[in-house]
């Protein structure tokens, strides 16, 4: 079966480009979530400041999901920003709320 390209059209990402960012997004987000847990262990961050960042961490995870099928490369922004907001909830949890390491 043949594509009609039609002009002025710009076909979508295909399937191995998909894959491919699948793959990276998977291995960036669990990375991420590999340093929430270390920064949980690290800093005495109270109960409600690990539900904070699990959670986070979870509201990513589904936002990467949604967002990977529809924009593959797109979606590789998702875990770059998901640590910043950790980094940003320690550091602010540091200086403001009294959280040692």
């Amino acid at each position: 079966m043949s594509r009609q390209v039609i002009l002025g059209s710009t076909p979508g990402p295909g399937r191995g480009t998909w894959v491919i960012a699948a793959v990276l997004v998977a291995i960036m987000h669990l990375t991420v979530g590999f340093f929430t847990v270390g920064a949980i262990g690290l800093v005495s961050v109270p109960a409600w400041g690990i539900v904070v960042l699990v959670g986070t961490w979870a509201a990513a995870a589904a936002l990467l999901v949604r967002t990977v099928r529809r924009t593959p490369l797109i979606a590789m922004l998702v875990p770059v920003a998901n640590a910043l907001v950790l980094w940003g909830v320690v550091m602010v949890g540091e200086a403001w709320l009294g959280w040692t390491a």
